[in-house]
This record gives structure tokens, C-alpha cells and sequence, in this order.
């Protein structure tokens, strides 16, 4: 079976960082899935209702990762801090319940 170099190159392509961190995040999630593979998962996802949430959530930490923190005010890095944690342990839940639906196979 050949497949196209197309998708491969588009994947990697810099000009969407975003599709970018999603396929070395599946990659380092599943490093021996081949390339392909992985390609067309993050492509199918990016479409999708899901891609789109995930997309919004993705820019808004990359945004918030190019902040200079040393110009928020004192509230702002409590805050800030609070809703990291929040969303740590948000996470995790959600991480704990896909895990879950593994398991459960």
C-alpha cells in the first residue's frame, strides 16, 4: 500500500503549530504507530466537533504561554495559578475516565 507524501508534509508544516503539537503529542503517546496512521487520526480529529474544542483549548494555552508573566499584576498570577490547578485536576479527571474506557475493553 503507497501512501501520499502530501499529508506528511502538511502535517509538519509550521504554518499550523497547532496540528503540529497534536501529532507529536499522538507520536510520543504511541511512537510506533506508523506515520500514516497518525496523519490521517489527527487529521480525522481536527475535523470533528472535538478538533474544534480542542483547537480553541490549544490557542488559548499558546497564547498564554507567550505571556510575559513578569508584566501580570499580583492578582493575576494568584488567579492564574488557581486555574492552572483547577485545570490540572480537571484534567486528570478526564484522563483518569479515558483511561478508564481502556481498561474496560
Amino acid at each position: 500500500m503507497v501512501f501520499p507524501i502530501e499529508p506528511v508534509l502538511g502535517m509538519t508544516d509550521t504554518r499550523d503549530p497547532i496540528l503540529a503539537r497534536w501529532l507529536e503529542a499522538l507520536r510520543r503517546e504511541a511512537p510506533n504507530l506508523p506515520t500514516p496512521i497518525a496523519i490521517a487520526m489527527t487529521q480525522g480529529v481536527m475535523r470533528g466537533q472535538l478538533g474544534q474544542t480542542l483547537r480553541e483549548i490549544e490557542q488559548a494555552l499558546m497564547s498564554i504561554e507567550t505571556m510575559n508573566f513578569g508584566d501580570l499584576t499580583g492578582s493575576e498570577v494568584r488567579m492564574l495559578a488557581a486555574i492552572l490547578r483547577q485545570m490540572n485536576e480537571t484534567l486528570s479527571q478526564l484522563s483518569a475516565n479515558i483511561a478508564h474506557l481502556y481498561s474496560a475493553e
